[in-house]
């Protein structure tokens, strides 16, 4: 496939809207300068944690008058919770899972209410799509990573399609960093953990500069220096060791006073360890202990570049933003996949994925009554992969497979949402959103030792499947919102979300059917051999999901508020990650079956392996409830609490998820993966005054998160958490200076972003990649405030 086909594209399309946008019929020339107001020092917090705000893509309304669930954090927020990475927000906010699946550093394992993708899989579109300033991240390997000078982050949970960019049916997670500002400003920051094995360091500077009236940068450098949390008990080694370096610049013009361009470019670069990975057949699941022979590796490179337009226009005074967004990434693992301190199973894989995207959004008022969105959006992304297994068994011939390829996807879409004022305290909403996925797949063979290949670096494998395939859908969202004064709001709606289908990039099944040759097939005949069809087809189906959704918000005059919801999600043909474990003849490069002769008679050389595919297999209902709040107790006392509720079962099964053989209740009677039923959170913070002009600001928050389960089968699983982060920050000289002390996962609980088993032939137990327990920190920062 030719990559040079998306590229151009998108780049007719950005320019196309550039060009538009800056014609003098959009925008008039300046005759003032603009003026920015002193925001508050970043470092003294308004709220502890999630709160409900809003986050539609509309003009902006205060946060209590939005008729959406969504949980946010403000800059101020995030620097006084020391949010590293978005795992660090993983436990506590209700029904909502952010983790790191961590088989790779940085790979986006996101689940909210009970819709989330239980694997890694390339080339599976997220369940809950990652959109940093506005651009949409198009594979989850490389979506996570340790962030830095924030604005906001913001979890909106249900479907998301009317309104902006890309579709995604469960929810979406939106970064904003932060723009340049009209005054010369100027932070260092540096923090040192421990807890584990051997500490862990961060560092960052941030420059503000205004360098003309209408001419703003910004530069972030940030490096995370980690010796490694944990403890390989095979060699009594630190392991988790990470090397992590990024920058940031960002520019914002304003040529004329119509017209605002943000340009920010991010640079990251990352080299590890591979992942902790514990056998829970040896180790106690509730413990951070493992023992492995390979200390693998992970390194990763992203480039990302993203422009913002946004044009004031006399049309409904209205706003056109056009976002343009490229990313290009690679990720080289190493995993030691037996768990064992022994060379068994090892996986050496590399992925790639360049993507080039643009929106262009408008957003006007006409009559006073109806606040229209409207725009297109385009995606193109190809992600290259490759798997390469090294199979050293204790019985048995040693093997190395190899298998991947390449996937393309490409996306265009048209949306409309409009919120109408029937009267001055009812409103309608409707929004429809019409989308086109184009996927095509080259998956390549499993191949020997004997014939050396690589879908990523070459030379190329051979493909013995190729499918083109698309999807065309429509979106539709209808609610109504009823004010019943400035302090309560109640809301209710409909929204529909679709995944598209795709390809299954792993396959480990040699997939017979597409390999043998005729002389291959002659053996089989010659054996008496019929081959199962199971893996022939590598393709599934489109997922589609309703969501029905009532909420409330009411503010406590001005001391604190409450929000809560209610919701049910039908979910038709659900993509369901399943590991089938399957005895498969080996097949030679040129299609033939390997065989040898014992007692005289022709035996056929085999292996077990367990075949990661997507399937559809049924439909599924999730419902619950969410409620959060915040209460101003005194001036100086806040405190904050969450809880989510959620039911999910399968309604309809046509898969056998237990593998037995037969779909029957025991099929049905399983959860789903990654909907644990309650969540829960109570925290309170404290500011004490030391004088005119230093303050102690205190906090203590403790999180639960029910049982989970990680596997389709129920045989992996996450045990419930209950997580105490506490930490004092003293801000001296309002705020210059600022020296803070906190801990995370105070009482030590153990926590693996998977849990998949292993099957026997390669040791058994599981795989299960530990993230890291107990920590402290000390952190000082140095802010400076110009003119």
């Amino acid at each position: 496939m030719d990559r040079s086909n998306v590229m151009p594209t998108a780049l007719r399309i950005f320019v196309l809207t550039l060009f538009l946008g800056a014609s003098p019929a959009w925008a008039q020339p300046a005759d003032a300068p603009t003026t920015e107001t002193d925001p508050a020092p970043a470092t003294e917090p308004e709220r502890l944690e999630a709160v409900e705000v809003a986050a539609e893509r509309q003009l902006e309304l205060p946060p209590q008058e939005r008729p959406a669930a969504v949980s946010a954090l403000e800059a101020t927020q995030i620097d006084i919770l020391k949010v590293r990475n978005l795992t660090n927000l993983s436990i506590g906010l209700p029904n909502v899972q952010l983790d790191d699946r961590n088989i790779a550093r940085g790979v986006a394992h996101f689940s909210i209410r009970g819709l989330g993708t239980n694997s890694s899989l390339p080339a599976v579109d997220p369940s809950v799509g990652l959109f940093v300033d506005g651009v949409y991240v198009g594979t989850s390997v490389t979506a996570l990573h340790d962030v830095y000078d924030l604005e906001a982050i913001e979890v909106l949970r249900g479907p998301q399609s009317t309104q902006f960019g890309r579709s995604t049916v469960g929810g979406a997670v939106r970064l904003e960093t932060r723009k340049p500002t009209g005054f010369y400003e100027a932070t260092v920051r540096s923090a040192v953990e421990g807890g584990g094995k051997a500490p862990n360091v961060y560092v960052s500077g941030t420059l503000n500069a205004p360098l003309a009236e209408t001419l703003g940068v910004r530069l972030t450098v940030y490096s995370n220096q980690d010796q490694g949390w944990f403890e390989n008990e095979h060699d009594g080694r630190a392991h988790g060791a990470q090397d992590y370096v990024s920058l940031r610049p960002v520019l914002s013009w304003q040529p004329t006073r119509n017209l605002d361009l943000t340009l920010r470019y991010e640079y990251q670069d990352g080299d590890g360890d591979g992942p902790a990975v514990q056998n829970r057949l040896l180790f106690d699941r509730d413990s951070h202990d493992f023992a492995i022979d390979q200390v693998g590796y992970n390194r990763a490179e992203v480039h990302f570049f993203s422009m913002r337009a946004d044009w004031d226009v006399a049309f409904g005074n209205g706003t056109v933003t056009n976002v343009f967004g490229w990313r290009d990434s690679r990720l080289d693992q190493l995993t030691d996949l037996d768990s064992l301190p022994l060379p068994i199973f090892d996986l050496d894989a590399v992925h790639t994925a360049e993507q080039v995207s643009n929106e262009v959004r408008y957003a006007g008022v006409f009559f006073d009554r109806l606040f229209l969105t409207t725009g297109f959006y385009y995606f193109g992304n190809e992600t290259l992969h490759h798997d390469r297994y090294f199979i050293r068994p204790p019985m048995g011939r040693n093997l190395e497979f190899n298998g991947g390829g390449d996937h393309d996807l490409e996306t265009v879409a048209l949306f409309l949402h409009g919120d109408y004022d029937l009267t001055d305290r009812l409103t309608l909403t409707a929004g429809l959103r019409w989308t086109r996925d184009e996927k095509e797949a080259a998956v390549t063979g499993v191949v020997q030792h004997a014939t050396r290949c690589h879908s990523v670096d070459g030379p190329a494998c051979p493909a013995y499947f190729r499918d083109t395939s698309s999807w065309q859908y429509w979106s539709p969202t209808v609610g109504l919102t009823y004010r019943f004064d400035e302090q309560t709001l109640i809301y209710g709606h409909w929204r529909r979300g679709v995944r598209p289908g795709g390809y299954n990039l792993r396959d480990t099944s040699a997939n017979l059917y597409g390999r043998l040759s005729p002389a291959g097939r002659a053996q089989l005949e010659q054996l008496g051999l019929v081959l199962t069809d199971e893996f022939s087809d590598l393709s599934f189906d489109d997922e589609r999901v309703d969501t029905f959704e009532l909420g409330v918000k009411h503010t406590v005059g001005t001391r604190g508020s409450v929000n809560a919801t209610f919701f049910y999600n039908f979910i038709d043909d659900v993509h369901r990650h399943v590991l089938l474990p399957e005895t498969l003849p080996i097949v030679a490069a040129d299609g033939r079956l390997l065989a040898r002769r014992v007692d005289g008679r022709l035996r056929l050389l085999t292996t077990t392996v367990g075949v990661p595919l997507t399937r559809n297999v049924g439909d599924a209902e999730t419902w619950g409830f969410e409620v959060a709040g915040r209460f101003a107790v005194t001036p100086s006392v806040t405190v904050l609490g969450s809880a989510g509720y959620l039911e999910a079962d399968y309604t309809k099964l046509l898969y056998d998820l237990t593998y037995d053989g037969q779909v029957d209740g025991r099929d049905e009677a399983l959860a789903l993966p990654r909907a644990p039923t309650w969540t829960y959170s109570l925290g309170v913070q404290h500011t004490l005054a030391l004088g005119a002009r230093h303050r102690l600001i205190s906090r203590a928050n403790y999180a639960y998160r029910d049982k989970s389960y990680d596997t389709a089968d129920n045989q992996g699983f996450n045990r419930q958490q209950k997580i105490v982060d506490a930490g004092m920050d003293l801000l001296l000289d309002d705020g210059r200076w600022v020296i803070g002390v906190y801990g995370r996962n105070l009482l030590g609980f153990a926590r693996a972003g998977a849990d998949t088993p292993v099957s026997p032939a390669y040791g058994g137990g599981t795989l299960a990649p530990l993230a890291r327990g107990r920590t402290f920190g000390l952190e000082l920062t140095y802010n400076f405030r110009g003119v």
